[in-house]
C-alpha cells in the first residue's frame, strides 16, 4: 500500500513541475515581440526601443521595419567577424570615450547656471556698430611674438559682425594701441593690434535677431565656462611629458 502513496506522491510532483514549466513556458511565449533568426525581442525591449529612438520618432510599422533589418545587417556582419576586428574595436572604444565625455560636460554645464541678460545682449549690438581699423602681425611661434616690437603689420579694416567668434573674443575689449595676445592659425601665429575703432550708424534688431544673439553669447559663455574648468583640471594634474620623439610617419 504504502508503495502506491510513493507513486501516487511521484506523480503529484511531476504533475506540478510539469504545470510550471507549461505556464514558465507561457508566460516567456507571451512577453516574446519578435524572432530575427536566433535574436528573442522581448515586449519590454520592444518598448522601450521605441520610446528612446533618436534622433526623430518613427511609426510604429517603420520602426519595427528598421529595427529588423539594423538585426540583420548586424548578424552577417558578426558572421563575417567585422566585431572581432581590431578597427571596429577601435571605434567602439572612440564612441565610447566621446559619449563618456559629453556626458561629463552636458553634466558640468546643467549643474551650473549660465544666463545672458539684456546689458549683454546691448553690448554685443553696440559692438556690431563699429568698425576696427587693425594691424595684423604674422610670426613663426609665441616666442618671437612676445618679443617682436610689433612694427610693419598689416593693415586691415574689419566690421565686428564679419569677424570670426575665436577673433572677436580676443578684441572685443580692447582700445585704440592695445592688441591681443599671439593666436594660432594655420602652422603660423598672428597678432592683431587694434589702431583704431570707428562709430558706425546705429542699427535696430527685431525680438528674433536679438534671440539669436543671445543664444549665440550664452554657448559662448558655456564654452568659456567648460574651458576653464579643463584648464583647472589640467593645473591640478600631475602630467608628464617625457621625450617621445616624432608621432609623424614622416619624421616631422
Amino acid at each position: 500500500m504504502k508503495y502506491i502513496y510513493y507513486i501516487l506522491g511521484f506523480l503529484l510532483i511531476v504533475s506540478i513541475l510539469m504545470g510550471i514549466e507549461l505556464k514558465s513556458k507561457r508566460s516567456i511565449n507571451k512577453e516574446v515581440a519578435i524572432i530575427i533568426n536566433d535574436r528573442v525581442i522581448t515586449s519590454d525591449e520592444l518598448k522601450s526601443l521605441y520610446e528612446h529612438q533618436q534622433p526623430y520618432k518613427q511609426s510604429q510599422e517603420d520602426f519595427i521595419n528598421s529595427l529588423i533589418t539594423k538585426e540583420l545587417l548586424i548578424q552577417e556582419s558578426k558572421k563575417l567577424g567585422i566585431d572581432k576586428e581590431e578597427p571596429f574595436r577601435r571605434s567602439i572604444q572612440n564612441f565610447y570615450e566621446q559619449s563618456l565625455i559629453k556626458q561629463l560636460i552636458d553634466r558640468k554645464i546643467s549643474s551650473t547656471s549660465v544666463t545672458i541678460n539684456e546689458e549683454e545682449v546691448n553690448n554685443y549690438i553696440n559692438l556690431m556698430n563699429k568698425k576696427y581699423y587693425v594691424s595684423i602681425f604674422t610670426f613663426n611661434n609665441p616666442e618671437e611674438a612676445e618679443k617682436s616690437a610689433l612694427s610693419q603689420g598689416e593693415k586691415r579694416v574689419l566690421l565686428f559682425d564679419s569677424m570670426s567668434d575665436e577673433i572677436k573674443e580676443k578684441i572685443i575689449n580692447l582700445k585704440a594701441g592695445e592688441h591681443t595676445l599671439p593666436i594660432k592659425s594655420g602652422d603660423k601665429y598672428i597678432v592683431i593690434r587694434v589702431d583704431r575703432v570707428e562709430e558706425l550708424k546705429g542699427i535696430t534688431l527685431n525680438e528674433k535677431e536679438r534671440e539669436k544673439i543671445k543664444n549665440m553669447l550664452l554657448d559662448e559663455k558655456k564654452k568659456n565656462l567648460i574651458n576653464d574648468w579643463i584648464t583647472a583640471i589640467r593645473a591640478k594634474a600631475k602630467i608628464e611629458i617625457k621625450n617621445i620623439g616624432s608621432l609623424d610617419k614622416t619624421g616631422r
